[in-house]
């Protein structure tokens, strides 16, 4: 990588705030007794719909990112760096998940201590930011595992942990590892969570705003979001489709199958002392097939230029992409070349791999 690479992978993620103006009509919140704005039905919209929508709008929904890292070297500590500073703006918790060593804990503890000793001097908030640290046997796959044991998952039945607590407010899970660097301020990924989790949340509120989404404001569907996937293939949920592991978000629901899959003890005793690879055969592209057909599966941008095959597929997703697959083959954003030159000219790609 070279110094102007490393240069821009850290420079400072600047938020801008924009002031949306937009009419709106004031209707009654009957639990707080108070007046709230929402947006005013459109021309299709109905009453119900509406409803739905302040519902949907008016849960609150925890968000917490995980980083998994091993801080062996000078990218791999930047990388870290980097993901505090572009990718924490609508995350309230961060969980550094790190090994159990002390040249580990003391990198660790100086980022973090440093991180906010910088966002204090300018002025800048900051979500709250814990270390964590484990036996380091699984790689990212372990640490994340980890880390969501020590703060309480566990892969339960979904509907059984919603009947138990239905006050209870949805968790949005993130996931990063420190194979790539972040290189601008991004929310989309964690916006199109945070949605889907407050939609899957009010479908389990009660029967009847259950069956008012599912009939008249259809709920998505969404439980895994990755950065990067390789979708279209046939049939779905096939070994052939896959999403990549380095930046990834679940709803809580979504979360339940990600450790069914990859956070059991059985799945506990996999790729101890075996090498990375191992990790990827059996936790990174088996993944999509723990969700049945692979629905609720999606990825943002493709991990290879689509083929023809592919295109129609990513097209609907709304990726509208040109180029000739004969020019980039089998480039794959990792490696840095003329494919992920043109993700980052066209859509402003937010990562950068760590060489």
């Amino acid at each position: 990588m070279t110094i102007f690479q490393q240069r821009r992978a850290m420079r400072r993620c600047r938020v801008a705030t924009i002031a949306l103006l937009t009419s709106a009509i004031l209707i009654k919140d009957t639990r707080n007794n108070v007046l709230k704005l929402t947006p005013p039905l459109g021309k299709n919209q109905t009453a119900s719909q509406d409803v739905a929508m302040v519902m949907k709008e008016s849960v609150q929904v925890d968000t917490t990112l995980i980083i998994a890292t091993v801080p062996h070297d000078r990218d791999h500590a930047k990388a870290l760096w980097s993901h505090l500073e572009c990718l924490t703006e609508k995350i309230d918790r961060v969980v550094v998940a790190a090994p159990d060593v002390d040249w580990s804990r003391n990198i660790v503890e100086a980022i973090i201590t440093n991180f906010k000793l910088q966002a204090a001097i300018n002025q800048i908030s900051v979500p709250i930011i814990e270390p964590a640290y484990f036996d380091n046997n699984r790689y990212d796959v372990g640490l994340w595992c980890d880390a969501l044991t020590h703060y309480g998952f566990s892969p339960i039945d979904e509907s059984e942990r919603y009947n138990s607590s239905r006050t209870t407010i949805p968790q949005a899970i993130f996931m990063i590892n420190d194979s790539a660097f972040s290189r601008i301020n991004y929310n989309n990924l964690t916006d199109r969570i945070v949605g889907a989790t407050k939609q899957e949340h009010v479908g389990h509120q009660s029967s009847n705003i259950s069956r008012l989404v599912t009939e008249e404001h259809p709920a998505t569907s969404l439980k895994l979001l990755s950065l990067n996937g390789r979708l279209g293939r046939s049939p779905p949920g096939s070994k052939y489709n896959w999403v990549e592991s380095v930046y990834r978000g679940f709803t809580p629901q979504g979360l339940m199958t990600f450790m069914k899959h990859s956070c059991t003890p059985e799945a506990a005793r996999k790729c101890i002392g075996s090498n990375a690879g191992c990790i990827v055969r059996n936790f990174e592209i088996p993944l999509m097939g723990a969700y049945p057909k692979g629905e609720g599966v999606e990825a943002i941008y493709p991990s290879f230029y689509p083929s023809d095959e592919e295109m129609k597929d990513w097209e609907r997703r709304g990726v509208n992409m040109t180029g000739s697959e004969k020019i980039w083959g089998f480039d794959q954003w990792r490696m840095g070349a003329k494919y992920y030159q043109y993700l980052v000219d066209k859509f402003n790609f937010p990562l950068l791999k760590v060489k």
